[in-house]
């Protein structure tokens, strides 16, 4: 669908942050727009999350902690067709775009 109506995150410490009390727990991250949030997502312990089709504008600094997306011991998970870029305005510090621990 060329016309899809896209979420937007902006100005957060976190856009979304989501952890799983077991691994049937999951997230679905699709069409959505992170500007200038300390961290875009962070996703906790989840089988197949999926975060696709996403545009990331970081804000903050790889030394402040910053990042797009951060996947925590999650399994099976989808990451596709996502940008990540630094905010107008931002200077020469850039966040990390993708994490991924364990």
């Amino acid at each position: 669908c060329d016309n899809t109506n896209r979420s937007l995150f902006e100005n957060l410490e976190y856009g979304i942050y989501a952890t799983a009390a077991n691994t049937t727990d999951l997230a679905d991250v699709r069409h959505t727009e992170f500007t200038d949030n300390h961290h875009g997502i962070y996703l906790s312990g989840m089988t197949l999350p999926r975060v696709t089709s996403n545009g990331f504008y970081l804000k903050k600094a790889a030394s402040q902690d910053g990042y797009g997306l951060y996947l925590d011991a999650c399994n099976e998970y989808w990451v596709e067709d996502n940008t990540f870029e630094k905010c107008d305005g931002c200077g020469h510090q850039t966040g990390i775009g993708i994490y991924v621990n364990e």
